[in-house]
């Protein structure tokens, strides 16, 4: 009952709070110009830049949980055909989706869904669901369609939950390892260097990512992704009931001081002053000698217009844009 208490005067003291908009499908192409039209005067972003679509761009049929009789959605899509039709009828150029364990005996295999799979008895859809999008499949379709050839990226995001001791429990340490093991099994493949090349691992935890590029080994050429959460009041609340860290300065450091971090996704509604502070671990990477951070905008955390005028008054005249925005994160409606 505190807890309920609790959220709920978290969620009044953001606004409501209404975590995600997402834009039509059908319109999915004009959608993604408005949005990089609004941000390129005040961003130094690419006309080329990246449109990723989160949950493999289509939030209606990814599946979300594969527990209970019936798994949400009903009749979750193959990640395969989502991917398919990110790439070739929407436009997007890199798809993002979750990694979880197969909880199934003797099964070692990663899968493709956003909420943990519990080992309680899994219906026929969900088991058939878990035997035809591992990360293993997804890979080698990806490979068929010759995706790696046409620079389209998968995003990959590992749901390791953070610890205040900094430690990774058991199931975060299984998820890594299967994973690795899964990447170090293309190791033998003709378009290894490609494949690699088009893999990014996303994370709020760092000791995961660590834990995974020391696994993985440091010269595959994977990217490497430190998720930003928030540093706005009510952003404790994150960490109690999602174990998603609070952007801090302990986490500004960690993107400002590490070498093989590639880059870092967050939804400027939820950060702060976010065009000061990710300019400014650029250039403290810079001064270092080190690549500055790719920056991926989470976009879908607030309608067009609100963003429009949230991006906007990030950047007051005279001020340097926000700098290395590499992509745009949409999620995708029907």
């Amino acid at each position: 009952m505190l807890r309920v208490l609790i959220t709920a005067i978290a969620i009044a003291a953001c606004g409501g709070c209404r975590f995600s908009y997402a834009i039509p499908r059908a319109e999915a192409g004009e959608w993604m110009q408005k949005y990089y039209d609004a941000t390129s005067p005040y961003a130094e972003i690419d006309v080329d830049h990246h449109r990723i679509g989160h949950r493999a761009g289509n939030v209606k049929r990814y599946a979300h949980n594969l527990n209970g009789r019936t798994t949400t959605p009903a009749d979750p899509a193959c990640v395969n055909s989502l991917m398919d039709e990110g790439f070739r009828e929407i436009g997007l150029t890199a798809v993002e989706v979750d990694l979880r364990s197969s909880p199934l005996p003797d099964d070692t295999r990663v899968v493709i869904v956003h909420d943990k799979i519990k080992a309680k008895p899994l219906s026929d859809t969900a088991i058939a669901y878990m035997r035809n999008n591992t990360l293993e499949s997804l890979f080698d379709h990806f490979l068929a369609q010759g995706y790696e050839r046409d620079g389209r990226l998968m995003m990959l995001e590992l749901k390791i939950p953070h610890r205040p001791d900094g430690e990774l429990d058991e199931q975060s340490i299984e998820i890594i390892r299967r994973t690795a093991t899964t990447i170090r099994s293309f190791d033998d493949h003709p378009q290894r260097k490609r494949l690699m090349a088009s893999i990014s691992f996303l994370t709020f935890s760092f000791e995961g990512l660590k834990l995974l590029r020391a696994e993985i080994g440091p010269d595959h050429g994977c990217g490497y992704f430190l998720l930003s959460s928030s540093n706005r009041v009510p952003s404790w609340i994150f960490d109690w009931f999602a174990g998603i860290p609070r952007f801090d300065d302990k986490i500004e450091r960690t993107l400002a001081e590490t070498p093989w971090i590639t880059g870092t996704i967050f939804a400027p509604r939820w950060i702060r002053h976010f065009r000061q502070i990710f300019n400014e671990i650029n250039d403290r990477r810079r001064a270092a000698g080190l690549r500055p951070l790719e920056l991926h905008l989470a976009i879908y955390s607030e309608p067009f217009a609100e963003y429009r005028k949230l991006i906007a008054r990030a950047t007051n005249d005279g001020e340097d844009p926000l700098r290395n925005v590499k992509g745009l994160f949409f999620e995708i409606g029907p």
